[in-house]
């Protein structure tokens, strides 16, 4: 039987264990949501249904980590972009680019929001540095040369 202080270390390691898996499991919980919400979300936005895919792509990026929470931005960027909701998306993709400077989808994104909502230096800006990422980018070579 354990007896005195090794009782009370043996109990506060099975504690601390214990609340160490709680927090696993919840973190697994959440990623597995925002999966779940991002499928959700892709299908309203494949059925042009973009105001109704907006809160639960923010559900999903909320949930989400890693290159699948910049995915899941960058995608409701676009759609946010296509309401005319452009400070959004753009902050949405700078968040993006802090994380990531080398995220081409993002760059494009935000070049094309950027061109759509009239700040034509900021488009052209953001379309070269796409290309300057990968100068065979054809969405990139084409939105480039429609701003200009």
């Amino acid at each position: 039987m354990i007896t005195g202080p090794l009782k009370i270390g043996f109990v506060a390691a099975l504690v601390l264990s214990f609340a160490f898996f709680l927090c696993l499991n919840q973190a697994a919980e959440a990623a597995a949501n925002g999966s779940l919400l991002l499928t959700e979300a892709r299908e309203l936005k494949a059925k042009r249904r973009f105001r109704e895919a907006i809160p639960v792509y923010s559900s999903a990026v909320d949930s989400l980590d890693g290159p699948e929470k910049d995915e899941a931005a960058v995608e409701l960027a676009s759609i946010l972009a296509v309401e005319k909701r452009y400070k959004e998306a753009v902050s949405l993709l700078l968040n993006v680019l802090e994380r990531n400077p080398s995220d081409i989808e993002a760059r494009k994104t935000l070049a094309r929001t950027f061109g759509w909502a009239g700040e034509y230096d900021e488009s052209i800006n953001e379309y070269e540095k796409a290309l300057a990422l990968n100068p065979e980018d054809p969405e990139a070579q084409t939105g480039l040369g429609r701003v200009l």
